[in-house]
């Protein structure tokens, strides 16, 4: 899926950065969402950033859960070659989200999403799943 479009001026380009925050009824960029019933979780009082609905099994029982965070989190992704961006040309960039790893510690156990003491570190996990890359060809592969 298209996410975004912009308009860059030519030159040689490092890094992708791009924020996850909360929706801030006082900009403008963000009202038009905020008007949308289809955001109003996230127009309220503790305004998330987030909100990942799923399920939880530890093997002895499962519960539906939803994990919501507030984080406000400004992603710098170091592209591995840097993008050369030429007057009247288009770049593509393919960004990836590794959802599987948002859940599981370095060991590959199971995180329960609704412990206060996992949080964080799934917070980190998924700030720590996004990667981003030139993709001419848009075949989700890091273009050679």
């Amino acid at each position: 899926n298209i996410i975004a479009v912009a308009s860059l001026p030519p030159g040689l380009y490092s890094e992708v950065r791009f924020d996850v925050h909360r929706l801030d009824p006082e900009d403008p960029l963000d009202q038009p969402f905020l008007a949308q019933p289809e955001f109003a979780d996230f127009a309220g009082e503790d305004r998330p950033s987030m909100l990942i609905e799923g399920a939880y099994d530890d093997g002895t029982q499962a519960a539906d859960f939803t994990f919501s965070s507030t984080v406000n989190d400004e992603q710098r992704i170091e592209l591995a070659t840097p993008l050369r961006i030429e007057a009247g040309t288009s770049v593509d960039v393919t960004m990836t989200i590794d959802t599987a790893s948002w859940f599981v510690d370095a060991q590959g156990a199971i995180l329960d999403p609704s412990s206060p003491e996992t949080h964080a570190q799934i917070e980190d996990n998924i700030r720590n799943s996004i990667e981003a890359f030139e993709d001419r060809d848009r075949d989700g592969q890091i273009d050679s």
